[in-house]
């Protein structure tokens, strides 16, 4: 992939050539309420890798049911199905940070450098640019693990009107329109890539690579659990890709293991 191939002109979705992990199918549709619901709905009968990819979704959710705005036409909404084998349940938790750092390593490639903040969040000057949320699924002894992401390419700034929190897209940022397939196709060839990388070297290079990048280590943060929020000062990601975060008044961290942070 060049440059120049990122910004050319973008085929209708129907015409669209992708393929999933390991030639896995990647079903498109032009519209659909979410692309995580049907997923679950029929993972039994698809196959690791496959991918449900929509140009539009009416019922978008992102972590602690927000609604994840999908506007037609132009950003990339789609659930991709994990079945790793070979990876331990206790680390499937894993797979979603990995998502995270491969794609800001792809942002920072094209000349985006963001911020991945914990769990998984990519942000640029603290707008957010992708959503990530994970939904493990089990039936009769086996169990499967649906990683939904909406990526924002090409909204433009009245997308973002009414929000509650700060969000940008590539087409903002980088002042040109950006081809919604050739981006999705590099991406999920270096996701495949970086996830073979995880089962053979464990989360710490990604935990490595995290810390090198722009993140909010050290920074104050809310941290909201549920009904709970506590102020503080972000620590650092633990071995285990927890958090180590320093509430406001104490003098030793606690580890955090769900949550959501407000920078």
């Amino acid at each position: 992939m060049t440059l120049d191939d990122l910004f050319s002109a973008e085929r209708p979705l129907e015409k669209w050539n992708l393929q999933g992990f390991h030639g896995a199918p990647v079903f498109l549709f032009p519209e659909i309420g979410s692309t995580n619901h049907w997923m679950k709905e029929r993972w039994t009968e698809n196959s690791h890798g496959s991918i449900a990819l929509a140009d539009q979704q009416n019922s978008g959710r992102g972590r602690f049911q927000r609604v994840w705005r999908s506007p037609a036409g132009k950003n990339i909404y789609l659930s991709l199905l994990l079945k790793p084998e070979t990876i331990p349940l206790t680390q499937w938790a894993h797979l979603t940070q990995v998502a995270a750092i491969t794609l800001a390593k792809f942002f920072e490639e094209i000349g985006l450098p963001v911020h991945v903040k914990w769990p998984n969040d990519i942000l640029f000057q603290g707008k957010k640019m992708c959503g990530i949320l994970s939904e493990r699924i089990s039936r009769g002894g086996s169990s499967g693990l649906v990683l939904g992401m909406g990526i924002n390419i090409n909204s433009t700034p009245e997308d973002f009107e009414g929000l509650d929190r700060l969000a940008s897209s590539l087409r903002i940022e980088l002042g040109r329109p950006v081809n919604r397939e050739v981006f999705l196709q590099e991406f999920l060839n270096r996701l495949e890539i970086a996830f073979k990388d995880f089962e053979s070297t464990g989360i710490e290079p990604w935990l490595t690579a995290w810390r090198g990048m722009k993140n909010f280590f050290g920074s104050p943060a809310r941290l909201v659990q549920v009904d709970q929020v506590t102020e503080g000062i972000i620590q650092d990601i633990c071995p285990d890709g927890s958090l180590l975060f320093l509430p406001d008044g104490q003098s030793i961290p606690i580890v955090i293991y769900s949550g959501d942070l407000e920078i």
